[in-house]
């Protein structure tokens, strides 16, 4: 009885409309190696300068945060349009869309047009009122994913911050001019042989990570010619279907993702992840 039951809500289209979704991942966890270059860049206005040909007084500079690239252009006159200028010509179209664009409070940056602008071209803007305090805390603190501060990763050791000088720590208490600079030499020596552990630290990070993600996986297999339903995205008001289809499976773009087509021959403009798919028993 329970088996014919099972049978016959499998090929119940209103079941599957109105099935519970699917919360556990599909597939497992695929680590990406590659970085984002020229991620994030600092942004800043230099002046009133001395006149220059041309009647230039100011300068924008920006400054990458990784490589400590700078890119600089005189400016007659602050202007948001100017300001546009400078970032499609001297970021967005020699490095690629950075990630964060990081500035003070300056209306020039803070102001509705050159927010839109940077967040069409999908760059977040971050103004900070205490910028350096904020990047102190940030290059101080130890990561979860490397196991150090990115202030030893540059220079081989710790900064000194206050509360060394408040508890005084050993190496405050112990200071020595003689045998500093010695010291600090030896730990750049030892520099690239903590880059290396840092490297292995963080594969068993993300290793981890993915051991976590993979263990809440539930596989779907799906292939071209099977049949799904495909969950709707919009939020459903009271009794709404979940799902909608049934779609057929016609091409395989990556893992786990297809382009779908309905009973009427429309194939879907964009592919789908598994993730939002339902195997439909036709």
């Amino acid at each position: 009885m329970g088996k014919m039951a099972d049978q016959m809500s499998a090929r119940c289209h209103k079941c599957h409309q109105h099935a519970n979704k699917i919360h556990s991942p599909s597939v497992a966890l695929s680590i990406l190696m590659s970085p984002w270059s020229f991620a994030q860049w600092g942004l800043d206005l230099i002046g009133k300068l001395p006149t220059a040909p041309g009647q230039y007084k100011y300068a924008i500079v920006a400054v990458d945060y990784y490589t400590k690239w700078v890119e600089v252009e005189p400016l007659s006159r602050i202007t948001t349009e100017n300001v546009k200028n400078f970032l499609m010509k001297n970021i967005y179209c020699r490095f690629s869309i950075p990630e964060t664009i990081v500035t003070n409070n300056g209306t020039q940056f803070n102001n509705p047009k050159l927010i839109e602008f940077t967040e069409g071209m999908g760059t977040r803007m971050l103004f900070a009122s205490r910028l350096l305090e904020t990047l102190w805390a940030i290059r101080t603190t130890a990561t979860e994913s490397t196991g150090e501060t990115p202030f030893s990763l540059a220079f081989g050791t710790e900064a000194v911050i206050p509360i060394e000088l408040t508890v005084l720590s050993g190496r405050v208490e112990g200071y020595n001019e003689d045998t500093n600079a010695e010291g600090l030499q030896l730990d750049l020596d030892l520099i690239e042989e903590k880059r290396d552990r840092v490297d292995l630290h963080n594969q068993v990070y993300k290793q981890r990570i993915a051991r976590h993600y993979d263990s809440k996986v539930r596989p779907q297999s799906l292939g071209l010619g099977d049949w799904v339903m495909k969950r709707v995205m919009t939020q459903p008001i009271a009794h709404d279907s979940t799902w909608e289809g049934p779609y057929e499976i016609v091409e395989e773009v990556g893992p786990a993702t297809f382009y779908l087509r309905d009973r009427d021959g429309i194939v879907t403009g964009h592919p789908w992840n598994t993730e939002h798919l339902r195997f439909y028993l036709v």
